[in-house]
């Protein structure tokens, strides 16, 4: 399967090219928006279609304001600092046709910004008409924002119907890392599930397990299993419509999992093995793999670690909530981490915006990080894990630009705004 890419198309001189890239940067990413994950990743086409003299009109969103403008979600700075970066002369507020855009002009190319996509209705309820007025703007339809290829929107699923549509330089490489996922993957393949997000995990965790080696769950992900095998998970979220998923995959006869009768716990109880020895951890029969130890607390205090016990189901008082994962679980993620040859991480350990339940998410970040495996990382939380405790990322490890995309593209390629863009043979 290949896709069709921007770069094989030979005369785009003075051609109106419109591209859908995903520049949702968060009002907090503003004080360094040029060093954001979502801008750098967007630069390359657009400097492409500079170089071949292509007039340039990005589509783009941010945040959800449900189809009315909100002066909040403008695009207006991410324009500027895209007008600042290429060096661009005459920034100005314009309008074309229905649509308000930010202009400026690069060594005689035109690039025009609109405004925030989302502010029309038509664009999430993915109308026809609405997507027939952006193709009046423009000859060539360029999609380079993975992170939203999963929507079916307007800009994304039904607009490359009505151009000759092209994948951008960013989507091709998304594609082309992402397809070769599970093409005899080096072994043990390891995928690491946590974030609050679950419902998708769940499912995607049905599709994955007869593929995969391991599955390292914390944060959500965990506490949602756990919830289905009757533990008491006090103030942790749970999430009421990913429940039936949760007790359809305990059932599953080879989703063994881990608990304190496995092998991994008889390992704990001998005291003259180390959690890191990989003959021992080869002998687990079990491939979704829950915490053994938790932190929980509340947020602004101070956490308790506690370790689970299956005799008493009890995991979090009342007053409390699973907020990180424990230091033992942490060696033992760590353990299968370093020894895997591929990686899937989308998904914190736990709620790493407060440094006293950051340890597991940044230990586990650091151990992929540094990993020899073939590695690939999704998801925003993630990439600001990552980014904001400034981990250096290896050659072997790809940052993907999309979370739920991500996952979604691993289930099926076929995404709505992937779907269009693929060659026929």
């Amino acid at each position: 399967m290949e896709i069709k890419s921007i770069k094989t198309v030979k005369n785009l001189k003075h051609k109106r090219v419109l591209i859908r890239l995903d520049l949702d940067i968060p009002e907090d990413g503003y004080t360094n928006i040029v060093n954001h994950i979502r801008f750098i990743n967007s630069l390359p086409v657009i400097r492409f279609l500079m170089r071949k003299k292509a007039h340039i009109y990005i589509i783009a969103h941010r945040g959800r304001p449900k189809g009315v403008k909100d002066t909040g979600l403008t695009l207006e700075n991410v324009a500027r600092a895209l007008c600042r970066v290429l060096k661009g002369k005459s920034f100005q507020t314009v309008k074309l046709d229905m649509f308000p855009a930010f202009y400026f002009d690069v060594s005689g190319v035109s690039i025009y910004v609109l405004e925030n996509i989302r502010f029309f209705s038509g664009e999430e309820r993915c109308s026809r008409v609405f997507a027939k007025s952006l193709s009046n703007l423009g000859d060539l339809y360029v999609n380079d924002a993975f992170g939203v290829s999963h929507r079916n929107h307007a800009s994304v699923a039904l607009l490359p119907y009505f151009l000759p549509a092209y994948a951008g330089v960013h989507l091709e490489k998304e594609f082309k890392v992402l397809s070769k996922v599970f093409e005899k993957p080096k072994r043990p393949l390891t995928i690491v599930f946590g974030g609050i997000k679950v419902k998708t995990k769940l499912s995607l965790i049905h599709h994955f397990l007869p593929r995969v080696d391991y599955i390292l769950c914390g944060s959500g992900i965990a506490i949602q299993i756990y919830n289905a095998l009757g533990f008491d998970v006090g103030k942790s979220y749970v999430d009421k419509e990913s429940e039936k998923i949760a007790y359809k995959l305990i059932k599953k006869p080879y989703s063994s999992i881990l608990s304190e009768k496995s092998d991994f716990n008889i390992l704990l109880d001998k005291k003259d093995l180390k959690i890191s020895d990989w003959r021992y951890l080869n002998t687990l029969k079990n491939r979704i793999l829950l915490p053994v130890d938790i932190k929980i607390g509340s947020k602004g205090k101070k956490g308790i670690t506690k370790d689970v016990c299956w005799t008493n189901k009890s995991l979090s008082p009342n007053s409390h909530a699973i907020l990180d994962i424990g230091p033992i679980t942490i060696n033992l993620y760590k353990a299968i981490i370093k020894r895997s040859g591929t990686i899937i991480w989308n998904g914190p350990m736990g709620m790493f915006e407060e440094a006293e339940y950051a340890e597991g998410s940044v230990a586990i970040a650091k151990e992929v990080a540094e990993s020899r495996a073939k590695a690939i990382i999704g998801g925003g939380d993630t990439i600001d894990l990552i980014e904001g405790r400034h981990i250096k990322i290896k050659r072997n490890v790809f940052v993907s630009s999309g979370g739920g995309a991500m996952l979604e593209f691993l289930l099926n390629p076929n995404l709505p705004g992937i779907k269009p863009l693929i060659k026929k043979i």
